[in-house]
């Protein structure tokens, strides 16, 4: 095996968008392709079943960087010898000869569609950035959700201020093995709390693809720009993207 497809979903979605876009191999240029999910109550650190990966963790929305970042630890402790990891949403569409151009590809350590690409400026200060509040304002039924293990509503709605940094959607995107250990090693020194607060740069852990690209920019990582997926249908066609990101069920 030489690497993993890390698909990330909920059990919210398990019978919706995941089984809508699942893949239809579970193996692709000999790397693996895992569905994710998590289940605070697990006893024991991960499960493996089948193309399933289940971690003992929240299966919250706010959670999802933890939830990466344990998904990585689970593969790098049970396949040492990777490459890396391709990381996906449940909601894409594959053009499988497109993703596997790209697994059989030679690739940089932190790759994906990036926003305001840049490779020297580090994270830059914290500033006011409504997204969780705004995404917890019009899903007001986790807080009900047990397994969603969400701090209490008000403050979540506090969880608005992150640091200014580039780097790749995290919709999907692509990380070294070293990239992967940089991240839990982070995620294990914060005790992986993602409500932990810096005073220079606000929330850092609350969003997966800013929490990511905070992580690797401290160790001089910046994401390389790679032609991963489009909202565009017709773009899509064209055969250059890996996935058309369908953002359904959302």
């Amino acid at each position: 095996m030489q690497g993993a497809i890390l698909i990330f979903s909920c059990e919210k979605h398990r019978t919706t968008r995941l089984a809508k876009y699942k893949l239809p191999e579970s193996e692709y240029a000999n790397w693996r392709v895992f569905y994710v999910f998590g289940d605070p109550f697990l006893d024991q650190p991960f499960v493996f079943e089948n193309d399933c990966l289940t971690l003992r963790c929240e299966d919250s929305y706010l959670h999802l960087p933890k939830k990466v970042a344990l998904g990585f630890k689970a593969i790098l402790e049970t396949f040492p010898d990777i490459e890396g990891i391709l990381r996906s949403g449940d909601d894409l569409v594959f053009d499988t000869q497109a993703l596997e151009r790209f697994l059989r590809s030679p690739k940089t350590h932190y790759m994906g569609f990036c926003w305001n690409t840049v490779t020297t400026n580090p994270m830059g200060e914290k500033y006011t950035n409504e997204f969780i509040p705004d995404y917890y304002r019009s899903h007001p039924e986790d807080f009900n959700n047990p397994s969603h293990g969400l701090p209490p509503y008000e403050d979540v709605m506090k969880m608005n201020v992150i640091p200014r940094i580039q780097g790749a959607s995290g919709v999907l995107s692509y990380f070294s093995k070293r990239c992967c250990k940089y991240i839990v090693e982070e995620m294990e020194s914060i005790h992986w709390d993602i409500a932990t607060y810096d005073e220079t740069y606000g929330f850092i852990y609350i969003i997966e693809d800013i929490a990511n690209s905070s992580i690797l920019s401290k160790r001089g990582i910046y994401a390389d720009e790679y032609p991963m997926w489009t909202d565009s249908p017709d773009l899509f066609a064209t055969g250059n993207y890996i996935a058309l990101h369908t953002n359904d069920s959302k």
